[in-house]
């Protein structure tokens, strides 16, 4: 599977991916570059809830349509996607309107008060930014990479142009990069024909039809959606627990060592995103032993292309080139440090789920999830609040995320003896 994966148009995937995070990655620096590391905490905290939104979507209808949709025929394909897309909108504009709630609400949301239209500016990216996925994943499963990575790289040439030639100023510079984000989305998402083709084209299903099929995408997704949110408050809830006992700065400083080591998440990711639906075919067809085994595989390549990469950021470190880029980089070097363990320990722990994701064991991965994201938390409690030493926090999710480890390693190991 391996070398299909790679010698094939599965691997536009990858480049799609890398594309799509490059973009994200040189926003943030420019960002943080023209307004500083407390305006990027700030970003970095919406950014977090707007992954959190995308993910949440992602879990409960985009990537239950991807799973129950792969290898079947033409039409319920299209229909899927349509209605699917359907739902997705109805959802979020009941969110949508909670949130516009509480923006209502004085002092509701600490640290923007002065700034509600960011908050505002950025429940539209989420919207986009999950709309994307949607159509990403869509063009995945008609094995159309072409299309998609396409689409990446006009949101790419838009989004820089955005940020090079808009002039960010600090009292305004959150509304506006994410008008930047919304714009440069929007043109993106027009020009991937295939998907706007297919919500045109496909057959409507009837409303209880629709209502039987998101029925079924919740009894599964109900527990990918915990199990992505378990993942979530043990990793990415990091950073809103720093802005709450730190304040932006702090969260700054460890965004930006989360941002150099961005580009291992990105190879993973897309590399997920390719192998996904070919490893749901694998375990239909051959069993969830097949799968392990390229999954193996897929896992040995992946981990050596990421020591690549911090070999290379060790040497730019010691020659001095990252100081001389980032802004205060030397307040995020012990985080840089740490949390380059704890990539390499999620980039591992990520490719052990995708055995249970495929076989759509959600219930087990929402279970050790949960085990795991206790863990995290009650060593934060015993680190950080004892010693209130901020590089504690990733410390512990270090050593929630090898518990996870351990406990998936030994069901695997139950499971393929048996």
């Amino acid at each position: 599977m391996l070398k299909a994966l790679l010698f094939s148009k599965q691997i536009l995937s990858v480049a799609d991916q890398i594309l799509l995070s490059l973009a994200n990655l040189v926003a943030s620096y420019l960002l943080l570059t023209a307004v500083g590391v407390e305006i990027f905490g700030l970003y970095s905290f919406l950014m977090v809830v707007c992954n959190l939104i995308s993910g949440s979507f992602g879990s409960t209808l985009h990537g239950q349509m991807t799973l129950r949709i792969a290898g079947k025929r033409e039409r319920i394909i299209q229909a899927s996607f349509l209605s699917t897309f359907l739902l997705y909108v109805c959802i979020f504009g009941m969110f949508a309107a909670l949130v516009a709630m509480a923006l209502a609400i004085p002092y509701a949301i600490p640290y923007f008060e002065g700034n509600k239209r960011a908050i505002a500016a950025a429940g539209v990216f989420a919207f986009l930014l999950s709309l994307f996925d949607l159509f990403r994943k869509y063009a995945y499963v008609k094995a159309r990479q072409d299309i998609s990575l396409m689409s990446t790289v006009v949101y790419f040439v838009l989004l820089i142009s955005g940020m090079l030639l808009v002039e960010l100023e600090e009292s305004s510079a959150l509304w506006t990069i994410f008008i930047i984000f919304c714009v440069s989305k929007t043109v993106a998402l027009s020009v991937n024909y295939l998907c706007i083709a297919a919500l045109f084209t496909a057959r409507r299903m009837s409303l209880s039809a629709r209502m039987r099929l998101l029925a079924t995408y919740w009894s599964q997704g109900q527990f990918s959606f915990l199990g992505m949110l378990t993942s979530w408050v043990q990793n990415q809830g990091i950073t809103p627990f720093l802005m709450v006992v730190a304040g932006p700065l702090i969260v700054g400083y460890f965004n930006l060592a989360r941002l150099l080591t961005v580009p291992v998440t990105v190879v993973n990711t897309g590399l997920i995103n390719a192998a996904l639906p070919r490893l749901r075919e694998t375990f239909n067809k051959e069993g969830l032993e097949a799968v392990a085994h390229n999954v193996s595989a897929l896992t040995q390549v992946n981990m050596g292309l990421s020591a690549l990469y911090f070999t290379t950021l060790a040497v730019c470190h010691y020659t001095g080139l990252l100081d001389r880029i980032f802004p205060d980089y030397q307040n995020a070097v012990v985080f840089l440090l740490l949390w380059s363990v704890v990539a390499m320990t999620l980039l591992y722990r990520s490719w052990l789920t995708q055995q249970y994701a495929v076989a759509m064991k959600f219930r087990f991965l929402l279970m050790v999830g949960i085990v795991s994201a206790t863990i995290t938390y009650v060593f934060i409690a015993l680190l950080y609040f004892t010693t209130q030493n901020y590089y504690m926090v990733p410390v512990a999710v270090w050593l929630g995320e090898t518990v996870l480890i351990i406990m998936l390693m030994r069901q695997r190991s139950r499971v393929l003896v048996v």
